[in-house]
């Protein structure tokens, strides 16, 4: 790419960061629109970078403030980094994708979409997050675990493994969702309860407390497990569950 096209240049400033990378401060050399109408222009100086590789020179993705992009981590389409967020690794951050604050993309994650990542949230190793869906405050999301549509994982909650959160449903507190286990629909789980083997929560179901729902179990319609009941088997449940009675009463489709 010629000098005429780029749109961005490396500076002279660098600093080394904690992995050791050796980053340079960007510096717009045209205007151009990024998200919402913002607007960066020739001259204004940026976040950091290894390498080119690291933000393209086309759309109108940019770094800004302090955030960073390295590795063979790639910011393109309009992503916009803000903040001190970073993206290492392999990690990807494109089309309209927002990192603010301190959280981090790294492994060979993909946050793409609207998504947006903030607070010291980590997006880790093979995970997705698209969609609207929106991951902050201490959060982890790892492993091969999606977060789509517009879901919210906030506080200290994880989504590891296979998992995926979907639709309008939430995960916080201290919530975990592992393994293969699906939260969909307007879903939430929160408090210390922990979802995970093929467990589906979905429809308006409600898991806190120190609540547990695994193996095959289903959640449902507008059930509720608190306390520190356990829900697991084959279970369906459209209830409310205090006491884990192996049963079916309504739920029909996973």
């Amino acid at each position: 790419m010629n000098n005429k096209e780029k749109k961005y240049e490396m500076t002279d400033e660098s600093i080394t960061n904690s992995a050791g990378f050796v980053l340079h401060r960007i510096r717009a050399v045209k205007d151009f629109e990024v998200q919402a109408g913002m607007m960066i222009h020739a001259g204004d100086l940026g976040g950091w970078i290894e390498d080119e590789i690291n933000l393209s020179q086309s759309g109108g993705a940019w770094i800004a403030d302090d955030a960073a992009a390295y590795g063979r981590a790639a910011v393109y389409g309009n992503a916009l980094m803000l903040g001190k967020s970073c993206v290492g690794g392999n990690a990807n951050v494109f089309d309209s994708a927002r990192l603010h604050d301190n959280a981090y993309v790294g492994g060979e994650a993909d946050v793409y979409g609207n998504a947006e990542i903030g607070g010291d949230a980590c997006i880790l190793e093979n995970a997705i997050v698209c969609g609207n869906a929106v991951v902050k405050d201490d959060a982890m999301v790892y492993d091969y675990a999606r977060v789509s549509g517009k879901a919210k994982i906030f506080g200290s909650a994880k989504v590891t493994g296979y998992a995926k959160v979907s639709g309008f449903a939430s995960v916080y507190g201290d919530a975990e969702v592992r393994g293969s286990a699906e939260v969909k629909d307007r879903a939430r789980v929160y408090g210390h309860a922990q979802v995970y083997g093929h467990a589906i929560i979905k429809d308006y179901a409600i898991v806190y407390e120190q609540a547990k729902v695994y193996d095959d179990a289903l959640l449902c319609s507008t059930a509720v497990a608190d306390g520190n009941v356990e829900v697991k088997g084959s279970s369906r449940i459209s209830g409310n569950v205090r006491k884990f009675e192996e049963r079916s009463n309504g739920c029909d489709e996973r």
